[in-house]
């Protein structure tokens, strides 16, 4: 329901706000399962992959480093950690290989990082094209604020990668359900503005063609 308690020639300004309040985009059911459910994939491939062992590994890889190095500068000689390993040519081809694997892993560990982000990215982006909703000026919409209220629920993101999807998921229904709304409430306001008539003036069609027009501009 429209309420307004001005006159009609105060309307101009909010028919092109209920315009935009009328075909107010937001993403698809489709596209948030997407977004949010690679995100989730990209998540749970991470923390597979970095699992305690992981931390023990790098150490470990520092350590042969740092040991291969002492080997190149020394040659071949006794452990100096434990003194009793020798460190000859056989044992650096085997810490090589070792370390080849280690950065193998170590780089695909980087990688599954890096996907959570980039699909925390493109979930982030997706909240933030929502925009913001006009207020009318002189009318009154009965479902603009739930539709606020979901529209603010749904922008909070957490900063924390990993609460992104539960939060989209959880915010998602109810933001699809009050802009429906919306959109129905404004597309019923624009077709009564359209046939209100000047007071004093009900031969007169200058207005609501005047309406039509701005309508059509802000489309």
């Amino acid at each position: 329901m429209v309420e307004s308690p001005h006159g009609t020639d105060e309307h101009g300004g909010d028919f092109v706000r209920l315009r935009k309040l009328a075909h107010t985009w937001i993403p698809s059911q489709q596209d948030v399962d997407n977004a949010v459910g690679n995100l989730r994939s990209a998540i749970a491939e991470s923390a597979r992959l970095l699992d305690d062992s992981l931390l023990g590994e790098d150490r470990r890889t520092d350590l042969l480093r740092q040991a291969l190095e002492f080997h190149h500068r020394h040659g071949e000689t006794s452990c100096p950690v434990c003194g009793e390993g020798t460190l000859d040519e056989e044992w650096g081809r085997r810490v090589l290989d070792q370390l080849a694997d280690d950065q193998a892993r170590l780089t695909t560990v980087r990688q599954a990082r890096n996907a959570v982000g980039q699909h925390a990215r493109i979930v982030r982006e997706l909240v933030a094209r929502v925009p913001a909703l006009t207020t009318p000026d002189t009318l009154t919409l009965s479902t603009l604020a739930r539709a606020q209220a979901a529209h603010t629920r749904w922008a909070q993101l957490p900063d924390d990668n990993a609460a992104l999807p539960e939060h989209v998921a959880a915010t998602y229904p109810e933001l699809a359900e009050a802009t429906a709304a919306l959109r129905a409430e404004a597309t019923a306001a624009l077709a009564e503005l359209l046939n209100i008539r000047p007071r004093g003036s009900l031969g007169d069609t200058t207005h609501t063609e005047n309406l039509a027009r701005t309508a059509a501009t802000a489309a």
